[in-house]
């Protein structure tokens, strides 16, 4: 006998007595199995970042890992650890709502700061375990063999948006939750008693991923049970029928109930967001629907089902689409193989439903309209980014049904032709595509799915257990050959970049300096925008993911400085401000430079402390949080707008903007004396032509006994959504200086007339350059000239200034969601709190609650007599204290008829065992 008829003869008496075993106990092997294949597959997967140098933390792509991610992570542990579970955060932007208690994503902040990094590592491999073993049991209740359930199982685990978009958690997450909603579902419907785990995954998937997971899951999960009835459920009597819909309808909406806390505190950020007002209009929703399809978006939309990295790596994507937006529809090449035959031997009732399910994914993938409507008009109907989860899964679900089917064919032609089919779909794919994927991964994706067609038909004709086990085998040697270097070869941190970037020592300097003793507020115009979030400041920069800042909020951006947010409508990117006014009104008492830099001492500041990495400077000038403006010194929004663009900054230190039903507002006075203060001085020295980012400028500049110049310029960009730039101007005291004084400006593409003053230390040369440019091709800077700056203005600043600390604001106490300060107005006037407005914030007086008023557009603003007073701010979120009472009355519910039903299938399971034994 031959060494192979040896083994096929083990293999087969091994099998025999697998078998021979109860059938409790070979699910229990098989399941065994699975999982520990499973999690070898995912060590290995991650092995360079569970043994090397470093973090599962990307850079460089995209502002949502190390931009966004890690940041709130940092924040969120940072104030777990003080127990602080407000929904108001003081440190994203100017203050706005995070839900951090009640988010899955933010399990890794549970364990602190320095163990953030680590978490995220364990984090995903947990949703890809996880994933796959919801997916087993899910895929189980088809009676499916288990060499399918085995296959399509590892297939989504290890699906291409899991591995691709590691460091964008709710993205990973989403296949995790969406796997266990399913197994819930088949749960739910074949076990009346197993009312659990729906609600529990319906609510985290609406916790993750907000008001879009609830619209989005709803329509899947209404969806999804529908067809789960259609297609195997067909048994069901028209009240049978009924009674399983009524389930499902109230364990959804008790999952609605579970999510509470966050679904209501999301809604409400939804009420007041300028991007959800713009995106979800009816011209940008007809502007979306009306997109037409593109053939090279669905030819990369097929090869990434083929492979994951058809169109090349993090580090070097090559693709048509971007990295984030492109298809990632791989979940394993036995679904592709199977697909078709899912169609196969079934009654005319399941291949209907198949066919619903099969043409709206098809639909989902040609027309970007739909993509558009499913993803709530939140991205581009181009990207597959926010919305594709569920057509992954579908494919899943029918090459299972397909591949279980094709174990015992006999017939092998149409098992080849349809090979063939995938294989000249792959060649169309390519040439739609020239130069936008990567021929070797295509080939290699080709090369296996012959070798499986072979090996099924091999197993159909002899029935052989070798040639079913050479697939198993096949599976996880693909699922590493398609993976393993997709997830490595990637912009990871290492640990001491990762150390450099969120372990600086900042907050202790800050500490130090006194910066974190109060409530004043920090410029560090940083390249990481999310840099407040990371280090738990109070900042003027942000990356506002999700719905964006507050309308309002929005509003006063567009008034003031870069027209940007006014032509885009709204910015989820914000860069600080450049204004010595504006930056004084919000309450900027310090800013963070580089320590190897020597940056000039913006207007009003001086030097306070600094380490090896950070050099802080201090304004002593600045307002505390509580301005007071006299009655006098008021404004309304006619004059404000009235008032040229490049004044306001000033105007609003000098006067607040009130309601119309507010006061009896002073315009022309204070303009007056605003427009007598800002007055131009001499020009000293200008740039003839204009800079851009290929050309520096450099001239000469006159000397001055003035104690500042102005540097001054107009910039001119095409606004985008992500464009920005730096700009460095350097001042030398001399020909032979070289290190001289620089003035970094990191701003928004959009056109703004900048005036900066600067210490006059004897300059003689000044040169002007675009350094750094991002999604800005075009920005130039015309007018460039040195200015002298009037004492007029800086002593216009100063007196603003003192004029807001008038009111001798003492804060006793404060936390994220409570102000206490004393204060002595010296007249009858307004207090301005450079907090954004919301109708949570309660402002109280003296004990008593006291009406506030949008003041400057976006701010807190309320009447104040003369006098000591004690003013309170306080934070009541009613939509999350409402969120937590539903929330526990929902879990309260669910754990009370669980036990019941515990109770009572234990009472009959008595009295069956006591009838029994009579």
């Amino acid at each position: 006998m031959s060494f192979v008829a040896h083994v096929c003869s083990f293999l087969e008496q091994k099998r025999n007595e697998f078998l021979a075993l109860d059938s409790s106990r070979q699910r229990r092997r098989r399941f065994l199995f699975f999982l520990t294949m499973l999690i070898l597959l995912t060590l290995v997967m991650y092995a360079t970042f569970l043994v090397c140098d470093r973090y599962l933390i990307y850079y460089d792509v995209g502002s949502d890992s190390i931009g966004q991610s890690v940041p709130f992570f940092l924040n969120a542990a940072s104030r777990f650890s003080e127990l602080n579970f407000s929904t108001w955060n003081p440190s994203q932007f100017l203050g706005t709502t995070t839900v951090q208690l009640f988010n899955p994503e933010y399990i890794v902040s549970w364990f602190g700061r320095d163990a953030v990094p680590t978490m995220m590592l364990v984090s995903q491999m947990l949703k890809v375990i996880l994933a796959g073993v919801f997916f087993y049991l899910f895929i189980g209740y088809f009676g499916v063999r288990p060499e399918t359930q085995i296959a399509s199982s590892l297939g989504i685990a290890f699906c291409g948006r899991m591995l691709a978009l590691a460091p964008w958690t709710a993205y990973t997450a989403e296949v995790t939750l969406l796997a266990a909603l399913l197994w819930s579902v088949e749960r739910a419907l074949s076990n009346p008693r197993k009312i659990i785990s729906l609600p529990i995954s319906f609510a985290l998937i609406v916790m993750t991923l907000s008001v879009y997971g609830l619209v989005l899951y709803t329509l899947v999960l209404a969806m999804y049970t529908a067809f789960s009835l259609g297609f195997h459920h067909d048994d069901l009597n028209q009240q049978a029928l009924s009674r399983s819909i009524g389930r499902i309808a109230l364990l959804y909406l008790c999952g609605v109930l579970l999510s509470m806390p966050s679904l209501l505190v999301y809604l409400d950020s939804y009420a007041h967001s300028a991007r959800v007002s713009q995106d979800v209009s009816l011209g940008s929703m007809l502007l979306g629907l009306a997109e037409a399809p593109d053939a090279r978006v669905l030819s990369e939309a097929y090869l990434k089902a083929l492979s994951p990295a058809a169109s090349g790596f993090m580090n070097d994507p090559i693709g048509y689409m971007g990295f984030l937006d492109t298809p990632y529809l791989y979940c394993g090449l036995l679904s592709l193989v199977g697909l078709p035959f899912a169609f196969k031997d079934n009654s005319r009732r399941q291949t209907i439903w198949l066919a619903v399910i099969s043409l709206f994914s098809l639909a989902y993938i040609v027309f970007p309209g739909l993509r558009f409507l499913l993803s709530g008009g939140s991205i581009e109907a181009s990207s597959f980014r926010m919305s594709s989860t569920w057509v992954i899964f579908v494919i899943a679900l029918l090459g299972a049904l397909g591949l279980d089917k094709l174990w015992k064919l006999r017939a092998p032609r149409p098992l080849l032709f349809w090979t063939i089919v995938l294989v000249i779909f792959s060649t169309i794919a390519c040439l739609s595509l020239p130069g936008h994927y990567r021929p070797l991964r295509v080939i290699a994706a080709c090369a296996l799915l012959v070798v499986y067609t072979v090996l099924l038909l091999k197993h159909g004709a002899t029935g052989n257990i070798i040639f079913a086990l050479a697939i198993a085998a096949l599976v996880p040697v693909e699922i590493l050959v398609q993976g393993f270097e997709f997830v490595n070869r990637v912009p990871a941190q290492t640990r001491e970049s990762y150390e450099q970037t969120f372990n600086s020592g900042l907050s202790e300097l800050l500490n130090e300096t006194g910066a974190d003793s109060g409530l004043a507020r920090v410029d560090y115009q940083t390249d990481l925008l999310t840099s407040p979030m990371a280090y738990t400041y109070r900042g003027t920069e942000s990356y506002i993911g999700g719905v964006g800042s507050y309308a309002n909020v929005t509003e006063f951006m567009s008034t003031i400085g870069n027209d940007y947010i006014e032509t885009l409508g709204y910015s989820r990117y914000t860069y600080g401000f450049s204004d010595p006014y504006i930056n004084a009104l919000l309450g900027v008492s310090y800013v963070v430079y580089p320590a190897d830099d020597n940056h000039y001492v913006p207007l009003g500041y001086e030097e306070a402390s600094s380490d090896i990495n950070q050099r802080i400077l201090v304004n002593t000038n600045t307002p505390e949080f509580f301005s007071f403006f006299s009655e006098d010194e008021s404004i309304t929004e006619d004059a404000y707008l009235s008032t040229p663009r490049e004044l306001r900054e000033e105007l609003l230190l000098s006067a607040v903007m009130v309601p119309e039903d507010i006061g009896s507002p002073s315009n022309s006075q204070v303009i007056q004396e605003l427009n007598s203060a800002m007055r131009r001085g001499r020009v000293l020295g200008s740039a003839s032509g204009s800079a851009d980012k290929n050309h520096e400028l450099s001239f000469e500049i006159s000397p001055s006994q003035s104690d500042y110049l102005a540097l001054c310029f107009n910039l001119t960009a095409t606004s985008t959504a992500s464009g920005n730039l730096r700009i460095t101007a350097s001042f030398y005291d001399s020909s032979e200086c070289q290190n001289p004084v620089t003035v970094p400006l990191y701003l928004a593409a959009g056109n703004e007339s900048i005036y900066i003053p600067v210490p006059n230390d004897g300059f003689t040369r000044a040169t002007v350059a675009i350094s750094t440019t991002n999604a800005c091709d075009d920005a130039t800077l015309d007018n460039i000239r040195v200015e002298e700056v009037p004492d007029e203005y800086v002593d216009y600043y100063l007196d603003c200034c003192t004029k807001r600390r008038a009111a001798n604001p003492e804060i006793t106490s404060y936390t994220s969601d409570s102000i206490v300060a004393q204060v002595n107005a010296p007249e009858a006037g307004y207090l301005f709190v450079p907090i954004p407005y919301s109708e949570s914030w309660h402002v109280y007086v003296d004990g008593i609650e006291q009406d506030a008023f949008l003041a400057d557009y976006a701010f807190i603003g309320f009447e104040i007599e003369d006098g000591k007073h004690q003013i309170e701010l306080v934070y009541q979120d009613a939509a999350y204290s409402t969120g937590i009472a539903l929330f526990a009355v929902s879990f309260t519910g669910l754990i009370t008829v669980k036990i019941a039903i515990l109770r009572r299938s234990a009472s009959r399971n008595r009295g069956a065992t006591i009838r029994t034994g009579r």
